[in-house]
Parts: structure tokens; sequence; C-alpha cells
């Protein structure tokens, strides 16, 4: 199942993120099943503004996973998790 993410990063103060490359990209994916038997690691592409991206996640199957979004902002390592049920 091909999933775009439309996302969009803000700080929990409501001012945009300093996003600097981590590791040759804006950002890091990864998601698992919630069995923890597949594993998948997208690199987000460019969105309309600095603090915006897109994924396109192919999903192996339906069901529940979680998501872990790591990105620099400002020089500090952030990592952001997410649940999500792909149907």
């Amino acid at each position: 199942t091909l999933q775009m993410l439309d996302l969009e990063f803000s700080r929990t103060d409501g001012t945009v993120p300093a996003i600097t490359p981590y590791l040759g990209a804006r950002a890091h994916i990864v998601a698992v099943t919630s069995d923890g038997d597949t594993l998948l690691h997208v690199h987000p592409m460019d969105g309309a503004s600095p603090n915006q991206m897109m994924a396109h996640i192919t999903f192996p199957e339906k069901g529940e996973y979680r998501l872990w979004f790591q990105f620099l902002d400002a020089g500090a390592l952030k990592t952001i998790p997410l649940s999500l049920l792909v149907k």
C-alpha cells in the first residue's frame, strides 16, 4: 500500500525549526509493524517550505505501524514517535 505523508514540523512553542541535513538527508523515517517483523526506512523529500516535507512510503500490508521521525533542529537531534493505521 503506497501512502504519501505530508509533514510539517514546528516546535512546541510554535516557532519554525532550523532543519539541517542529518546523515545525508533532511530527515529519516523508520516504520515498524506492530509485530516487529518488518522495518522500513524512508528519506522524505522537500516540501513547499523549509519546515515541510513529503514522504512516499510503501507499506507491505495493512495494519498498525509505529513510526519515528528523526531530524536535526539547530544542531539538536529530535526524534518524534507516531502511530499509524494503514487501511
